[in-house]
C-alpha cells in the first residue's frame, strides 16, 4: 500500500506519547518527508524527549516541531495522532513497523 498524507494548513499533531511520535516518524518516513533544514530520516531524531506530551509536529512535506503552548499562542488547529490518522484515512494498521 502506498500511503498519502495530505497537508493540513496551520494544524499540528499533538504527540502525546514516545509511541505515536515513533509511529508518526514512521509515516511520515514512507511518504519522502524530512525534518525542516535538516537531511536526517524522520525516525533518525528523537525530538519528542524535549517537550514530551506537550510536543506538536506539523504536517507539511517538510516539518518541525514546536510545543504546545506555541501553537495556542499562534492559534495553530491541534489534533490529536487519532485525530490525524482519521483526518489522512489512514488506521494504526496502515503504519510501517519498525525497524529491528
Amino acid at each position: 500500500m502506498t500511503i498519502k498524507i495530505k497537508t493540513m494548513s496551520k494544524t499540528r499533531v499533538n504527540v502525546q506519547t514516545q509511541e505515536e511520535y515513533n509511529k508518526l516518524m514512521r509515516l511520515y518516513e514512507a511518504t519522502k518527508r524530512k525534518w525542516k533544514g535538516n537531511k536526517e530520516n524522520p525516525t533518525e531524531l528523537n525530538i519528542w524527549r524535549f517537550f514530551k506530551e506537550k510536543t506538536c509536529i506539523n504536517t507539511g512535506t517538510t516539518f518541525n516541531f514546536v510545543n504546545i503552548e506555541d501553537c495556542k499562542r499562534l492559534k495553530y488547529t491541534i489534533i490529536t495522532f487519532k485525530q490525524f490518522l482519521a483526518a489522512q484515512h489512514l488506521t494504526e494498521a496502515d503504519i510501517p513497523a519498525a525497524n529491528p
